[in-house]
């Protein structure tokens, strides 16, 4: 009988091992697929775990989650790597963006500058609209005034028709 007990526990402990074992290489291959694309679903897909899943080991396996910041890090260093290379060919405001994301505390100050200074010209456009309009206003007031001044008041085609019959 307490052979029996004792088979029993050997197979509950080695269905957990086992368990732990296939987990192991699951999160492992997250991993992996995280530290290449640097999407939480390709990586539990990846595992073949659900995300709900990878999410939780996150919290429950401190050693895991710093694995995971690790793979983010390699992440990051690619698209960083990559936004070099376009940054000699030209901007890429996509990847700038996603790496405003990925390290805020690295390239959080562009976005706030590029936020900063659309938002100065987006300022500066309303202004020189707004003065546009003004000039546009002034000039069809002076074209109106010179016209005014041109013609002749009633008076004046009084004065005119007088001068022209004395004549």
């Amino acid at each position: 009988m307490i052979t029996k007990k004792l088979k029993t526990n050997n197979n509950k402990l080695y269905k957990y091992e086992e368990q732990t074992q296939r987990l192991y290489i699951s999160l492992k291959m997250c991993l992996r697929s995280y530290s290449k694309y640097g999407n939480y679903t390709k990586a539990s897909n990846a595992g073949g775990i659900t995300l709900r899943t990878l999410k939780d080991c996150l919290i429950k396996y401190p050693k895991f989650k710093k694995k995971w910041e690790e793979a983010h890090d390699n992440y990051m260093d690619s698209l960083e790597s990559i936004a070099l290379k376009r940054a000699k060919a030209g901007s890429d405001t996509l990847l700038k963006f996603l790496m405003t994301a990925g390290r805020p505390e690295k390239f959080g100050r562009i976005q706030q500058t590029f936020v900063q200074n659309n938002l100065n010209v987006h300022e500066t456009i309303k202004e020189v609209s707004t003065l546009g309009k003004q000039i546009k206003q002034s000039l069809k007031d002076q074209q109106i005034q010179n016209i005014r001044n041109k013609i002749p008041t009633v008076l004046e085609l009084n004065n005119i028709e007088g001068e022209i019959n004395e004549n």
